[in-house]
């Protein structure tokens, strides 16, 4: 079978503008949102860029013209490859940066200001780290990298001896762990609130319950976007021969998971974008549940 590259051409077109502007909308919104004015709106802040970036990275390289395109082992096309894989790796470190925040204000709200202090040098850091692990590739085996196949208008990893362990235990594993340790951090700061509810007895302090576990299942949420591509892409895509099921698994999917990342941050915070804001934040809240 032979891919439809009009219809292929056309579904990354959509996805690249859709994205931009939900993106875009998202970062409005965090702008506009009482609730967001703190760490957790700066954390939210940085992945909207990192979605951009990706976005604008993945797309572009794609629909460069054929005299301009770079062999696949190129020094060049294997940076954006690297580049595009250290946003993807930023992107899935600043979703377990999300419950942190929310334990660390909901769990040990003493602890707060030291948070707020950090938050940027922690984003920083997750940054750098996403940075070295792109890198793992060309460590493992200068044959490995990730490239765009221009044929099939895939996103693919090189297969060397090495692949099948880059794979296993530096995207997938480590993938899983991301998860499981939002998943704990989250699941521990559900139980607090719901501990914390039994002691709120006024208008305020519910309010501000309720806000709090508004992020704590956006927290939750945020976990969606990657997991779709992890699967997709490492569980479903090399099982494929379709052509155009294998784009839609690889390229589309990939694109798709950033906008599924700012449409997140849309559906829990976009009615602040035509409201006046709250009078109170989760970092009040966590002053109502500790009596600061």
């Amino acid at each position: 079978m032979i891919l439809n590259r009009d219809l292929a051409d056309f579904m990354l077109l959509v996805i690249f503008s859709s994205g931009c502007v939900i993106c875009l909308l998202a970062l409005l919104t965090i702008q506009r949102s009482h609730a967001l004015h703190n760490s957790f709106g700066v954390i939210c802040a940085f992945q909207m860029c990192a979605d951009l970036g990706l976005l604008s990275v993945t797309t572009i390289f794609s629909f460069l013209p054929t005299s301009l395109m770079p062999r696949e082992d190129a020094p060049i096309a294997i940076f954006v490859g690297q580049f595009a894989e250290a946003l993807y790796f930023f992107s899935g470190g600043l979703h377990v940066l999300f419950a942190i925040h929310r334990l660390i204000l909901i769990v040990f709200p003493s602890k707060k200001e030291i948070w707020t202090k950090l938050t940027v040098p922690t984003i920083l850091f997750v940054a750098f780290l996403s940075l070295m692990r792109s890198f793992i590739m060309q460590m493992l085996d200068p044959r490995l990298f990730l490239k765009y196949n221009r044929n099939s208008m895939c996103w693919e990893i090189t297969i060397t001896p090495s692949s099948m362990f880059y794979i296993k235990y530096f995207e997938v594993y480590w993938s899983i762990s991301e998860f499981g340790l939002i998943l704990l951090l989250d699941s521990f700061s559900l139980i607090r609130l719901h501990c914390q509810k039994k002691k709120m007895d006024t208008k305020k302090s519910k309010i501000n319950g309720a806000i709090e576990r508004l992020l704590v299942m956006q927290s939750f949420a945020q976990c969606i976007p990657t997991g779709t591509v992890v699967v997709l892409y490492f569980f479903v895509f090399p099982n494929l021969t379709d052509p155009f099921l294998m784009f839609v698994a690889s390229s589309f999917t990939w694109n798709a998971g950033n906008v599924m990342d700012g449409s997140i941050i849309l559906i829990f915070h976009s009615r602040n974008l035509f409201k006046p804001k709250s009078f109170t934040t989760p970092v009040e809240a966590s002053r109502t549940f500790t009596g600061n």
